[in-house]
């Protein structure tokens, strides 16, 4: 089983035969060259997307910039180490969606999980209005950290869990999606083939508001919003 794109492909590329079943961080299993198409893979990968699509990723924007009316200049951070077609679809999705908003993004190429925690470091109030993450599992393990920085510098941030200390997060249900792929380790043990297994896509997404983090950075969240979160962080 693998956890991201990063993961899928260096697991495509170990073995062609042994089922692989992923279950996160695929906004495109097709374009991205992991199945053939999502009724049929027809390869030794199936398993769950986390996106129905990368347009979802727009839909992100959108809820930042509701959450954060006054927003305008905002740092854009992404994998950038290139084994992860999903951030070339999503980046581009975002670039699209930016201008739309009035939002003016300045981009900032991640290679590893030290540099991440090193842009936002560099941030402040002067140079941007808030932060947006294209998810990846490059900033899995720096995310902690980041929302920590980002709070001290009273930045808002999308991209990390609300959980974590992100502003807010629009993201499927997780142990739905770890449960569901408990079921298809079950079909291929009990002798269906990956290739015959289509392809899953999230069909309920969760908006979760942390109030504590906005109440830290100063930020009002609009009540039309707060009204639609499905779960508020208090």
């Amino acid at each position: 089983m693998t956890y991201g794109g990063t993961a899928t492909g260096i697991a495509r590329d170990a073995t062609k035969e042994i089922p692989i079943i992923f279950i996160w961080g695929l906004s495109d299993p097709v374009r991205m060259g992991f199945v053939k198409s999502l009724a049929r893979p027809q390869t030794n990968i199936t398993g769950l997307s986390s996106l129905p699509s990368p347009e979802v990723s727009g839909k992100r924007v959108e809820l930042f910039k509701e959450a954060v009316p006054h927003l305008r200049r905002v740092v854009l951070l992404y994998n950038a180490r290139g084994e992860n077609p999903s951030q070339g679809l999503i980046l581009d999705v975002v670039r699209n969606t930016a201008p739309k908003l009035g939002l003016i993004p300045t981009e900032k190429p991640i290679k590893s999980a030290n540099a991440a925690t090193e842009a936002v470091l560099s941030l402040s109030k002067k140079s941007t209005d808030g932060i947006f993450i294209i998810g990846s599992g490059l900033f899995t393990e720096p995310c902690k950290t980041i929302a920590t920085v980002a709070v001290e510098k009273k930045l808002p941030l999308s991209g990390c869990a609300a959980e974590q200390g992100g502003l807010l997060s629009y993201e499927p249900d997780e142990y739905r999606l770890g449960h569901r792929g408990a079921w298809y380790v079950d079909r291929i043990l009990r002798g269906t083939r990956p290739e015959n297994l289509p392809v899953e896509h999230p069909t309920k997404f969760e908006l979760i508001i942390n109030l504590k983090t906005a109440k830290q950075i100063g930020l009002t969240i609009p009540p039309n919003l707060l009204a639609r979160a499905d779960r508020v962080i208090r």
